[in-house]
């Protein structure tokens, strides 16, 4: 059973027995595509903590919100119908989108990996 709970950026322990083990999930990879104001961004995460910097307006947010977008289609709100998920922090699916342009996919991807024995502190 995955404890949710363990999450800290990139990292999910593995909760056996009320006992954390040293086996680990890592989002290895993010890959985000017309999304907001990111384009086409591949990002590989490594092990352990991981920090987003950057210049104001350089898109360290909306890649949160596309991991929080994902988290919400797969787990929050997957049975909600109508699906609106642009709701209610934005008032149309278009700000959602790169440069507003609808005509586009927007894809979200997470990869991951599993290590097994890892400390992490």
């Amino acid at each position: 059973m995955i404890n949710y709970d363990m999450l800290v950026m990139g990292d999910v322990g593995i909760m056996e027995n009320n006992k954390m083990n040293k086996s680990r999930v890592f989002v290895k990879r993010i890959h985000i595509e017309n999304f907001k104001s990111i384009k086409n961004l591949d990002l590989i995460l490594e092990q352990g903590l991981n920090v987003l910097v950057g210049s104001n307006g350089a898109g360290k947010t909306n890649i949160l919100e596309a991991i929080g977008f994902l988290y919400k289609a797969l787990v929050k709100d997957r049975e909600k119908i109508p699906y609106m998920p642009h709701l209610p922090k934005y008032s149309s699916p278009d700000e959602l989108f790169y440069m507003y342009n609808v005509e586009n996919k927007i894809v979200l991807g997470l990869e991951f990996e599993y290590y097994h024995n890892f400390d992490l502190y």
